[in-house]
């Protein structure tokens, strides 16, 4: 009898020595390690404890400026990146948070930088009016409003983007391209030369007596460059010229002028010996077929789904050059002379443009 009490109280002392033990073993876990805020926000932080309570815990935040921890409620300051840190005797942990704008307000062709942890995932709802990287990289692309979302994890924020036209022009009275327009003129389509087969195209809109950028994108000009002289030569013309006629394989998306869906019977003239010499022609109208000098329209799918005529040479100058367009990119990162730019935004120019738009091509 004397043995087993001897066992139990040894039992006993053991299993009270496991209990202290427990009760001393402290821990702090925060469930995720890191999220995202918006400018503005508060979140209320609340660890996984273990022997201890909220009242034990110390926060810091390793950049208050962008993220004020006051107790366990954090609050985001402006965007940035900080550590909030939960601390308490010899336990603790750490999270991470991405604090992003609230909205981004830009003007077109400018560029934002999201702050970033490094796994973030992006994306914007409209395309044509904001881009995002990969990495966070925003650029405004043309006016107007879109949403921009962010995904880390399971978490996704959203916030909204508004691109507005940046003012090109005021007092002073300068022209997109620096080149004097007539007074009449409300609306521009700028085609900066860049080298190469390379240029930047601008969309312009008068408002108010000011100039306003409305839209900025890559394009492509001819093989050989800029200056055109000849039939040919594969150069673009540079000038000032009117955009008109628009046409092109794909159904009238809402032209601001005279719509052409080409057929089988529309060919543009590209024979310097014939009298319709740099004119769109209907095989059912005139009573001439097409031949291997004119560009047969129909045949460009994708490059004229969507086509302005650029009206160099307008009156038909013999072997001066023809067929002179703004229409869709192709394959080739060039053209015979035309000034090529995407699919999306060949159709927005077609339903903007009305009639007077002017073309200005500039080195």
């Amino acid at each position: 009898m004397r043995y087993r009490g001897l066992v139990c109280a040894l039992l006993l002392a053991a299993l009270m020595m496991l209990a202290i033990g427990a009760q001393a073993e402290t821990a702090v876990v925060f469930p995720v390690k890191g999220g995202l805020m918006l400018v503005g926000q508060s979140v209320t932080l609340t660890p996984k404890l273990s022997g201890l309570t909220l009242f034990d815990l110390t926060w810091a935040s390793s950049d208050a400026e962008v993220l004020k921890a006051e107790g366990n409620t954090v609050t985001a300051q402006k965007p940035g990146r900080a550590i909030i840190t939960a601390t308490a005797d010899d336990a603790g942990d750490k999270c991470g948070v991405v604090v992003l704008p609230d909205k981004l307000e830009m003007k077109v062709g400018e560029s934002y930088e999201l702050p970033r942890g490094g796994i973030e995932m992006y994306r914007t709802k409209n395309e044509s009016v904001a881009t995002v990287s990969e990495t966070g990289a925003v650029t405004a692309v043309a006016a107007g409003e879109t949403l921009l979302g962010v995904k880390l994890g399971r978490q996704v924020v959203t916030l909204p983007v508004t691109v507005a036209g940046a003012t090109v022009a005021a007092q002073d009275g300068s022209q997109p391209g620096g080149i004097t327009l007539p007074e009449e003129t409300s609306q521009v389509v700028l085609v900066d030369y860049a080298g190469g087969s390379d240029a930047r195209l601008s969309i312009y809109e008068k408002r108010n007596g000011a100039w306003a950028q409305l839209y900025e994108c890559d394009a492509y000009v001819g093989k050989n460059g800029v200056g055109k002289t000849v039939e040919g030569d594969k150069k673009t013309p540079l000038g000032v010229y009117n955009l008109t006629t628009p046409f092109g394989i794909k159904e009238d998306p809402g032209a601001g002028m005279p719509y052409t869906q080409v057929t089988q019977y529309h060919y543009w003239c590209g024979d310097s010996d014939s009298g319709y010499y740099n004119q769109l022609v209907d095989e059912r109208v005139v009573d001439r077929k097409h031949t291997s000098a004119d560009e047969y329209l129909i045949d460009y799918k994708g490059v004229y789904n969507y086509c302005m005529f650029i009206d160099y040479n307008a009156q038909g100058e013999a072997h001066k050059g023809s067929c002179i367009f703004l229409h869709c990119t192709g394959s080739n990162k060039y053209t015979a002379g035309c000034v090529a730019v995407p699919e999306h935004v060949m159709e927005k120019i077609i339903r903007w443009a009305k009639e007077g738009t002017k073309i200005v091509i500039v080195e």
